[in-house]
């Protein structure tokens, strides 16, 4: 009996068996983010497909490269929300780790050219801006427009706005006109709001006036 000819051919039994069960198995796309981005780690069955040399030459591990692809091409494009941002912020070293092996691989099988960081960091700078004029508009409200009868509605008007990060991509939302038109002004008016001095003077300008009663 060969051998080298039997462990061989137990070899190749091995692989068909594995890439049959591979082959039936079905994976979400939410399962492909949270493995490879959400909750990256080294125990999920994508990083096994991505990494384990079982699974090297079979279909599914091109399969999920291409995949991995089309979401890469959404993040290049700008799909990504202020959630993504916030999830990107917070790994820690060895989930960076895990996304930047993830992530290297799949540039470097489809040819993408930015690395995952240049990406994120693109919407991260957007988001950054966009949230400190979300800032300046609410101090500027705040601090000045207390008794405007308007208030109500420009506080619902930021509370959309801010709603709207979790919902849609960054780069698709723009600061409403009607907080655009605060934004000069918040900028004047704002590095003054923490002064002593003024804060004392806006307070009694602004405290509803009484008279007091005579005998």
């Amino acid at each position: 009996m060969n051998i080298a000819k039997e462990q061989k051919r137990q070899n190749k039994l091995v692989e068909n068996l594995i890439a049959l069960a591979a082959s039936m198995i079905e994976i979400k796309d939410i399962e492909i983010v949270n493995d490879t981005f959400n909750h990256p780690s080294r125990d999920t069955f994508i990083y096994a497909i991505l990494f384990d040399e079982s699974f090297s030459s079979l279909s599914i591990h091109e399969t999920i490269i291409n995949r991995l692809s089309q979401q890469w091409m959404k993040w290049e494009q700008g799909n990504i929300l202020a959630s993504d941002v916030r999830t990107w912020e917070k790994f820690s070293g060895e989930q960076k780790a895990i996304v930047h092996k993830i992530w290297s691989l799949v540039a470097q099988k489809t040819g993408q050219q930015d690395d995952i960081d240049l990406v994120f960091d693109v919407s991260r700078n957007a988001l950054k801006r966009k949230l400190e004029t979300n800032d300046k508009v609410i101090t500027c409200l705040n601090t000045y427009c207390q008794e405007a009868i308007d208030k109500e509605k420009y506080d619902d008007i930021v509370k959309d706005w801010h709603e709207r990060f979790e919902l849609e991509n960054i780069n698709s939302i723009d600061i409403p006109s009607d907080l655009s038109n605060i934004v000069p002004l918040a900028e004047q008016l704002n590095p003054y709001a923490t002064a002593i001095a003024w804060r004392t003077y806006l307070d009694q300008q602004t405290r509803p006036s009484s008279k007091n009663g005579t005998n």
